[in-house]
């Protein structure tokens, strides 16, 4: 800490990126006194200080969470006197409340998307808008578990039909993958098509590869067995037999991190946008043993050092193309489906509404009073 305004950061290692990291939601700025005060406290209840506009009321840390107006805020008085967060277990449930007038604005899960945007008082109020996340299909590259020849893993991406997926299984709501790397962070590929679908020429590929009734063990999480079976009936049109076993959200991470899934799937989001947050956390070498990918190739591993150092951004977002491409279309080690988007429901008079990948944001939020559709809490 130089003064009252200033610090300096010294890495140990040169990293373009860090600069991106400071700037996300999570990287808060705390008052030590407060946070040292609070001791263990720190971060439950009403134990937490930041620099916002509101200021923490009240928070059960289970249920509800009231933030009220911070007329100290250095940057003119906030718009409004409360903002009121309610935690609902059910989604269902969240939506009638939202129906029924009990909520301003909350977000609209993928699996109720469909049901609500052919709600004719609802589906005007929806906006979709696109995340940093990718839905994949996790494949394990060690020795020995059936997937270390690459034109079985080329067959595999060949026989799952991602515009269908989308059309289907998300409703709509997202964007068939072209490569890893969603649309918004640089170093996707603007120019590469969605990976082909064809299942003869899947068939093809295995014939090539000496391979005969592939039989696959698929392991997931509950949340994420319905995408695994569709994935699975893909497969099964090209010869490919894959057995879907769910696990208990413990013994998943356990066997994810222990390197003990054959295949799996599952949704990766960045923090920000950039190829690190993506490429490096996942499928560098010092990581992917960690993620059960074991993918290890070296001239990836180049690509990300480069780009980790690079002030260049045109470079730097070549850099990660070039490791996108190798790693999805050279080496098909990890198969993207599709780019997930989010979506919310807002009342008309809801002002300033914004979500920014998957944090909601209350800078500008505002409320229309004058509107005949508004009413105030009563309490």
């Amino acid at each position: 800490v130089e003064d009252d305004t200033h610090l300096t950061f010294t890495l140990t290692v040169p990293n373009v990126a860090f600069v991106s990291a400071l700037g996300i939601s999570y990287a808060c700025i705390f008052p030590k006194t407060a946070c040292e005060a609070a001791g263990k406290d720190w971060g439950t209840g009403t134990h937490l200080i930041g620099t916002g506009k509101y200021k923490l009321a009240e928070n059960d840390d289970t249920t509800a969470v009231k933030l009220v107006r911070f007329d100290d805020y250095h940057d003119g008085t906030p718009a409004l006197d409360e903002i009121r967060i309610t935690y609902y277990d059910d989604d269902n449930t969240k939506l009638l409340a939202y129906k029924n007038g009990d909520l301003d604005w909350c977000d609209l899960p993928s699996s109720l998307f469909k049901q609500y945007s052919d709600d004719a008082e609802i589906k005007d109020q929806i906006t979709s808008y696109p995340t940093l996340g990718v839905n994949f299909i996790n494949l394990n590259l060690k020795e020995g578990n059936g997937l270390d020849d690459v034109k079985v893993r080329q067959a595999l991406s060949l026989a799952i039909n991602r515009q269908e997926l989308v059309d289907t299984f998300a409703h709509g709501n997202g964007i068939a993958c072209s490569g890893w790397l969603p649309q918004q962070i640089p170093g996707f590929d603007k120019n590469a098509p969605v990976f082909e679908y064809d299942v003869e020429k899947a068939k093809s590929l295995l014939a090539e590869a000496g391979v005969s009734d592939l039989k696959l063990t698929g392991k997931v999480r509950k949340a994420s067995e319905k995408l695994l079976v569709a994935v699975q009936d893909y497969w099964q049109k090209a010869g490919i037999t894959l057995d879907v076993q769910v696990e208990d959200n413990a013994v998943w991470n356990q066997d994810w991190a222990g390197g003990n899934l054959q295949v799996t799937t599952l949704g990766w989001y960045a923090l920000f946008a950039d190829g690190s947050q993506h490429l490096d956390t996942y499928f560098s070498s010092k990581n992917a043993a960690k993620k059960s990918s074991f993918y290890n190739n070296a001239d990836f591993d180049a690509y990300l050092e480069d780009a980790r150092k690079e002030t260049g951004k045109d470079k730097r977002a070549e850099d990660y193309k070039a490791a996108d491409n190798l790693l999805t279309r050279t080496d098909y080690a990890t198969l993207p489906l599709f780019w997930p988007k989010n979506s919310f429901v807002a009342k008309d008079y809801v002002k300033g509404d914004k979500v920014g990948n998957l944090i909601y944001h209350f800078f500008d939020l505002d409320i229309d009073a004058s509107s005949a559709d508004y009413k105030a809490p009563e309490d």
